[in-house]
C-alpha cells in the first residue's frame, strides 16, 4: 500500500494510517479508537467518587493476585483485588454491586488503568472497574477451563462504593464516565512519570502525595473507619 499523501493526512483523527507518533496532538488507541490528546498527570490522579456507576470487565486468571503481590498488598482479608481507573485509588477498600445482585466486598484496589488507556476505556467502553478473575467467574462472566474462556467481557451498570453497604444511601450515585470526561485536561508537554510508594503514596510532577482513603460521612461529618469491615457477598446471585 502506498504511503498516504499530505492531503490525505490533513485529518489525522479520521485516518489511522496518518498517525504521526505524537500522542500530545492525538493518537489511535488499539488502532481504531481516536484519543484527542494525552491526559495530564493531574487528570490521571482524579480519584473516583464515593459511589459511582459504570461498566466492569475483568483480568485473566492470576493477574490480579500477581499485581497485588508486586505492589506489596495482601488479599487474604478481601474477597478479591480490583483495578479502578486512577492510581489515586490504589490501596482503597471498595464494595461492588452488580446490576442484578447484592453488594459484595470488601475488595482491595491494587491496580489502575494506564495513563494512555484511561481516556479511551472510559469514553468508548464506559469502564469503572476491572475485576479479578475469580469474581468474574463467580458472576458468570468467565469459566476456568483449560484454556479459560470469557462468557461475556462486560457487566453493565455496576455500582462501586468506597463505603460499606449500610452507608451507601447517604451518598449520591455518580455516573462515572460522564463525570470523569467533564474534568479531563490534556497536556502538551512531557510530564515526569509518577513514582509509587506502598501503600498509597506517589511522587507526581516532583512532589510526594499520600492519598487518604477514609471517606467522610456526610451526616456526622466524621471519618468512616473501614479496615476489616464485615464481608458482604451473595453467592446465589440472580441470573
Amino acid at each position: 500500500m502506498p504511503a498516504p499523501t499530505q492531503a490525505e493526512c490533513l485529518v489525522e483523527w479520521a485516518n489511522p494510517e496518518c498517525d504521526d507518533s505524537n500522542p500530545y496532538n492525538g493518537y489511535w488507541a488499539w488502532g481504531n479508537r481516536w484519543v484527542p490528546g494525552y491526559i495530564s498527570n493531574s487528570t490521571w490522579f482524579i480519584a473516583a467518587p464515593i459511589i459511582s456507576r459504570g461498566n466492569a470487565t475483568f483480568y485473566a486468571p492470576w493477574i490480579m493476585e500477581a499485581t497485588a503481590k508486586y505492589r506489596g498488598f495482601d488479599l487474604s482479608d478481601y474477597i478479591d483485588g480490583v483495578a479502578l481507573m486512577s492510581p489515586a485509588d490504589i490501596g482503597a477498600e471498595v464494595w461492588i454491586k452488580p446490576p442484578l445482585g447484592n453488594w459484595e466486598g470488601p475488595f482491595l484496589v491494587v491496580d489502575c488503568a494506564r495513563r494512555g488507556d484511561i481516556w479511551p476505556v472510559i469514553k468508548y467502553y464506559g469502564e469503572i472497574v476491572e475485576l479479578g478473575f475469580k469474581t468474574a467467574e463467580r458472576w458468570g462472566m468467565a469459566e476456568r477451563h483449560s484454556p479459560w474462556r470469557a462468557i461475556r467481557w462486560k457487566e453493565y451498570g455496576v455500582l462501586v462504593s468506597k463505603v460499606p453497604p449500610p452507608f451507601v444511601d447517604q451518598y449520591e450515585i455518580i455516573d462515572y464516565p460522564n463525570w470523569w470526561l467533564e474534568q479531563v485536561e490534556f497536556t502538551y508537554r512531557q510530564e515526569p512519570r509518577p513514582i509509587y510508594r506502598y501503600p498509597s503514596t506517589w511522587r507526581i510532577n516532583g512532589e510526594w502525595h499520600t492519598f487518604n482513603h477514609q471517606p467522610i460521612c456526610p451526616k456526622s461529618n466524621s471519618v468512616l473507619k473501614l479496615h476489616r469491615q464485615p464481608s458482604y457477598i451473595n453467592l446465589s446471585r440472580r441470573k
